[in-house]
């Protein structure tokens, strides 16, 4: 029985420890030039998103010709949900790029596939 109750506070430890995670995602995919894409950003606990992201949030978009686009959370910033969403519209193919900054970030994970291992960034 100690085993079991040892391994439940583990458990439990261990998910509790996984907290303020911050994500940034499309919701668009694929996408046409002249369309309208989507990018928006929550912050929960573990994987399960819990809320729009406190205090300072700003999200930039570089387009294929590494033109940057800059968003930043104010009164007018649209809601979806736990999501901050931000729409920019698409001007030619190609791979457009979403990084967003954080007050709170100090240590910053990208996946740029799913099921591929994290890569550690910087700031």
């Amino acid at each position: 029985m100690k085993r079991i109750a040892t391994l439940i506070v583990l458990l439990a430890l261990c998910f509790s420890a996984e907290a303020h995670d911050t994500w940034i995602m499309t919701t668009s995919r694929w996408v046409s030039e002249f369309d309208l894409a989507l990018v928006q950003m929550t912050e929960g606990h573990g994987i399960v998103p819990m809320a729009a992201p406190p205090g300072e949030i700003t999200v930039t978009v570089k387009s294929p010709r590494d033109e940057a686009e800059e968003f930043s959370v104010g009164e007018n910033t649209n809601l979806n949900g736990h999501y901050y969403r931000f729409g920019f519209d698409v001007e030619e193919t190609g791979l457009y790029v979403a990084m967003g900054e954080q007050h709170e970030g100090a240590l910053t994970f990208v996946r740029t596939n799913f099921g591929a291992p994290n890569e550690e960034m910087e700031g």
